[in-house]
């Protein structure tokens, strides 16, 4: 190691396993703005407080990731902004290196999400899109859409209930661009159990159904 800094002043400091910091020391040990690289390719340049990186910064990771905002303890954490490799967007809260809490994200593929997320996951309320016109707005669990929501497919179509998996399971209505619409229970996006089929015409159509089809009619009102 060499570069051995006093109280209070600017220096470089190469660590013997090839990590440099070039900033400054209060004492010895990195306090104040600083700038810190690594031989696997990691670098931060920022605030630091009492040896750690601590404070506002930027952070390029070794898969060329950068990070933009708040940092505790090394990790980002607090308000900040992502951007990943492949071009993807996160900006919003940060807690031990993970988005947590309100934020929002805008992925390579163009699907753009804003919401809540835990532990670097869509977990909550929020509302998502795709390019092809898909969107869905309710609740998220570890990053899937589950729990109540309404879907509304590219085609104009929508559904409004119960989501598991990013499908319609379990009760809710299904609109048809037509005008028709569905009451009753799905199963993996389609009418499965029991249910009614409300024609844009006035004419229902109740009874049990299996994959989309009605397999048992117990009601034809015309």
């Amino acid at each position: 190691m060499s570069g051995a800094a006093t109280a209070q002043e600017r220096a470089k400091k190469i660590y013997d396993n090839g990590a440099v910091y070039d900033g400054e020391f209060v004492n010895g040990v990195q306090q104040g703005f600083g700038k810190y690289t690594t031989t696997d390719g990691y670098s931060y340049e920022g605030a630091w407080e009492a040896g750690r990186i601590e404070g506002y910064g930027k952070a390029v990771f070794p898969n060329g990731s950068e990070y933009l905002g708040a940092f505790v303890n090394g990790l980002p954490q607090g308000h900040g902004k992502m951007i990943l490799v492949d071009g993807g967007i996160l900006i919003g809260n940060w807690k031990e290196g993970k988005i947590s809490g309100f934020g929002s994200a805008k992925y390579a593929s163009g699907i753009v999400y804003q919401g809540m997320f835990l532990n670097g996951l869509q977990h909550g309320t929020g509302e998502i899109s795709h390019p092809n016109g898909y969107r869905y707005k309710g609740d998220f669990s570890e990053g899937v859409q589950q729990g109540l929501g309404i879907i509304t497919f590219d085609d104009g179509s929508s559904f409004q209930g119960e989501v598991k998996n990013g499908e319609a399971n379990g009760r809710g209505r299904f609109q048809d661009v037509d005008g028709g619409y569905y009451i009753g229970e799905f199963v993996d996006g389609a009418p499965n159990g029991s249910g009614i089929y409300h024609f844009s015409d006035g004419r229902k159509l109740s009874g049990e159904w299996k994959d989309g089809e009605i397999i048992e009619v117990i009601g034809d009102q015309g």
